[in-house]
């Protein structure tokens, strides 16, 4: 997946925000997959959690920067179309 504007930022901002509550995260490596159903906008109109993390924490705040990114909309036979698309995200928190 390319890097998204901004979104690569947010997801370092929240988690250096969670190894500051649960040092216990140190030394984890977290991944987490989400299923967007992308509008003929751009926009995120419906999230599903397909992978948990086993973090509740970090599953809420992934899906709710998921929900922020703006995406391009789908083409099928040069038409503007909604589409659904998984996004995986992880999280490695370093020793």
């Amino acid at each position: 997946m390319r890097d998204l504007p901004g979104f690569r930022r947010k997801l370092g901002d929240f988690a250096d925000g969670l190894v500051r509550k649960d040092e216990k995260l140190v030394g984890r490596e977290l991944a987490i997959r989400i299923r967007l159903h992308i509008t003929e906008d751009g926009g995120v109109a419906a999230d599903t959690l397909i992978a948990s993390s086993g973090v509740a924490a970090a599953d809420s705040a992934a899906v709710r920067l998921a929900r922020t990114v703006r995406f391009t909309p789908g083409r099928f036979e040069g038409e503007i179309v909604p589409m659904y698309v998984v996004m995986p995200i992880r999280f490695i928190f370093p020793e």
